[in-house]
Formats: C-alpha cells, sequence, structure tokens
C-alpha cells in the first residue's frame, strides 16, 4: 500500500472567503489516520462502495455530519 502523508488543503482564496472552514476541517485532520485512510480506500476498491458512500459513513461515525 501507498503511504499516505495526509493533510487537509484549502486555497488560502476560499479560506479568506469561508473562515468557518477552519474549524468545520480540524476534526477530520484529527480523525484521519493513515490506517483509517487505508480502511477507507479499501472499501472503495474493493469492497464495492462508492466513495461518497464511505466519506458519509466516516464522518457520520464520528457525529461530524447527521
Amino acid at each position: 500500500f501507498p503511504s499516505y502523508n495526509l493533510a487537509v488543503t484549502v486555497r488560502k482564496e476560499v479560506l479568506d472567503n469561508n473562515p468557518e472552514i477552519e474549524e468545520i476541517l480540524r476534526p477530520i485532520s484529527v480523525y484521519l489516520s493513515e490506517p483509517i485512510m487505508i480502511r477507507l480506500n479499501y472499501l472503495v476498491d474493493a469492497g464495492g462502495y462508492e466513495p461518497d458512500e464511505v466519506a458519509e459513513g466516516f464522518l457520520k461515525g464520528l457525529g461530524l455530519i447527521d
């Protein structure tokens, strides 16, 4: 498996226009580790799930979205 050097990236222009994004994205960067990323990719690549389904399940599981 490839190594995942995880980092949340947002263009300065987007952050300047939407400063609330920083607080919204912070919890994701805390919980999204390399083992978790490998598992999420596995669910898409081998599990037959769509990326949006996997992302939604991950975020709901953390209580970050309803």
